[in-house]
């Protein structure tokens, strides 16, 4: 037992040997790597400002303005990381790293063991040796206070780069320092990243900048930087919707440097701007060819691969660009999209949740949450959402259409116009808006102007599908049926899978009075979406006029077993029984609809013609008087169908 016990410390020695050599290991590494990053990182050094006293009191010290000026010009370097994709499956390639003086100070702490060297100390030593020296900002702040002296009435920056007896930038000026902070970085950031800058402009929309900095990047000697100014403009004129003059500055970049995937990723985007999304596609697949870690491109050929309605391909590309990039909210928003069209809301709606507690800036994201709460039926979340869509990002119109449909669900009819115009107002070139107010002013009965609508949504989009079937159903509801065709025809030409526009087509033709093409339609439908209630009463219905009983029945027994405690099925299977003579099943069915909807002519004017059969001459005729009342021609219609008194 005793030299069992005496093994004990032994190996409790050996452990705790092995796992302290690990750790000095380890410690050696991470200050040799740290050494490293702070020796060759491109670092800008934003050195203390100087500023007054009085401003230093109030807690803007000169290091305190450094550190605001670095956050600025970090803030502005963000936006040019998705032009500068890493070619290694590291995610984004670090351009260029700002810090204030502040954060080398904790190099200066640390020392290496046995010397009285501190890191920064050897970190800069071995920068200056192979001819890295660090770039450094630096420069004063002053104030202009009013006469008295007591009251600041406006602040100056003053930058210089690279020694204090440099040559300053324009001072910059504002009412308050954070505000002349915010103005200054820039400046930075042109001397040191002007492609970040760039980029920041171009998400800002700050054109007038922005166009200045293209011209200084093109006009670069070194090829490049004339590519990222070629790239960034081309960026410019596809925001504008100048998919041509895009794609040439993208070709150009390419010419400057053929290895650039990023100028083949927004050549993609343009030819998909175009409607071109086969071809979008293959330019897309050039740029994970030259690079498989640009998750934007994967980004955009699923956006492609949706737009041709392949949501399961679209689906893995999104994948794989949250591999490449999970911290990207761009992504689970276009993920969350592919979801919603698939009608997989509660997933749809995680991804948007996602996307918008990584940045919740993406209007996009609260646009496509609240189509999703839309679909769930809870319109009051899905308002919540694009009120702050618009908040966010007010100049955007597909967030207005979206919102106005959310307040036709919560019956606000004039509020929904009001969104759809000022959508119009826009983007005179949106299709759905004026589909959406369209649909308003058939709401309104004002059918001339829902026509002008939907005219001009298709004179914008000529495949539009939804305003082809509201055309339609309007030439049909004022009884012009030819007309009706045809767009249902163009329709179906565009798509042959939706059931409804069969149904519609068919209800057009019945119009006519082609029972038989009728038929034939609501054929098609019921072979597409077996449980289509309405194509199986319309048929229900036609195969009755035409003498067809038993099968007609049949089409209204099913009908109510999907649909049940609907007038118009109940009102088809009465009119089918009494046809046949069955006058008994004949009444029941009217008296059930009539019990739903007294006011509804057809069952009232039916179940008079039964009763007279049954010899209630008296039950008969009030039954067909008060039909008339509801509708004068009612008798002309019925007789039309082959029902007489």
């Amino acid at each position: 037992m005793i030299a069992k016990a005496n093994l004990v410390p032994g190996s409790l020695d050996l452990t705790y040997r092995a796992t302290l050599k690990t750790a000095v290991i380890l410690a050696g590494l991470i200050l040799v790597i740290t050494m490293l990053k702070a020796a060759f990182g491109s670092h800008i050094v934003i050195e203390p400002l100087s500023v007054p006293r009085q401003l230093e009191e109030d807690g803007y010290s000169g290091a305190v303005v450094a550190r605001r000026l670095m956050n600025e010009v970090q803030t502005i370097g963000k936006f040019g990381d998705d032009l500068y994709l890493s070619q290694s499956p590291d995610g984004l390639h670090e351009r260029i790293r700002f810090r204030s003086e502040d954060d080398f100070s904790a190099l200066t702490t640390v020392h290496v063991p046995s010397s009285n060297l501190s890191l920064r100390s050897m970190a800069q030593a071995l920068r200056e040796f192979l001819g890295f020296p660090e770039r450094k900002v630096s420069g004063e702040v002053t104030v202009r206070r009013s006469a008295d002296g007591k009251t600041a009435m406006g602040y100056r920056i003053v930058l210089r780069f690279g020694s204090p007896i440099s040559e300053s930038t324009n001072p910059v000026e504002a009412d308050t320092i954070d505000e002349t902070v915010r103005l200054a970085a820039p400046a930075i950031a042109e001397q040191f990243d002007p492609v970040g800058l760039a980029s920041f402009y171009l998400r800002t929309k700050k054109w007038g900048e922005i166009d200045r900095l293209e011209d200084k990047l093109i006009s670069h000697a070194d090829p490049d930087i004339r590519k990222w100014g070629l790239l960034v403009r081309g960026a410019h004129a596809f925001l504008q919707n100048k998919n041509d003059e895009a794609i040439t500055f993208f070709q150009a970049a390419l010419k400057e440097d053929p290895q650039l995937g990023e100028a083949y990723n927004s050549w993609g985007a343009a030819l998909a701007g175009q409607g071109k999304l086969e071809a979008a596609i293959q330019k897309y697949e050039q740029a994970i060819e030259l690079n498989p870690f640009n998750y934007s491109a994967y980004v955009n050929r699923g956006s492609a691969r949706m737009g041709k309605g392949q949501t399961d391909l679209a689906l893995k590309d999104f994948e794989q660009a949250l591999k490449l990039n999970p911290r990207s909210g761009y992504v689970y928003t276009n993920r969350g999209v592919a979801l919603l069209e698939r009608g997989e809301l509660d997933r749809a709606i995680d991804d948007f949740d996602r996307a918008l507690k990584l940045d919740p800036t993406i209007s996009a994201a609260l646009n496509n949450r609240g189509l999703a709460y839309l679909d769930k039926g809870k319109p009051e979340p899905a308002l919540r959402d694009l009120d702050e869509a618009i908040r966010l990002d007010a100049e955007w119109a597909t967030l207005y259409v979206t919102r106005g449909s959310v307040r036709r669900a919560l019956d606000d009819i004039d509020g929904a116009k009001a969104d759809y115009e000022q959508a119009i107002k826009l983007d005179p070139k949106l299709a759905p808006a004026f589909l959406s107010r369209g649909a308003i002013f058939a709401m309104k009965q004002k059918y001339d102007l829902a026509l002008q609508d939907y005219d001009r949504a298709l004179e914008l989009n000529p495949d539009y599908h939804d305003a082809l079937l509201n055309r339609a159903s309007l030439h049909a509801f004022k009884a012009e049926f030819d007309l009706a065709i045809q767009d249902y025809d163009r329709a179906l030409k565009l798509d042959r899978n939706r059931a409804k526009t069969f149904t519609l087509r068919g209800s057009a033709y019945a119009g006519k009075g082609e029972h038989d093409r009728a038929i034939e339609d609501y054929d098609r439908a019921l072979q597409l979406e077996p449980k289509d209630a309405v194509a199986l009463n319309n048929r229900c219905y036609y195969k009755a006029i035409l003498g067809r009983l038993e099968a007609a029945i049949a089409d209204c027994n099913e009908s109510p077993r999907l649909q049940p405690n609907r007038v118009n099925t109940l009102d088809s299977r009465g009119f089918a029984y009494l046809k046949q003579g069955s006058l008994d099943f004949a009444i029941a069915d009217y008296d059930a609809a009539v019990k739903l909807d007294p006011k509804e002519a057809r069952a009232l004017f039916g179940r008079g013609i039964a009763k007279r059969r049954k010899g209630d001459l008296a039950g008969g005729d009030a039954d067909i008087t008060a039909a008339e009342k509801l509708d004068s021609e009612i008798a002309g219609k019925l007789a039309k169908a082959g029902l007489q008194p």
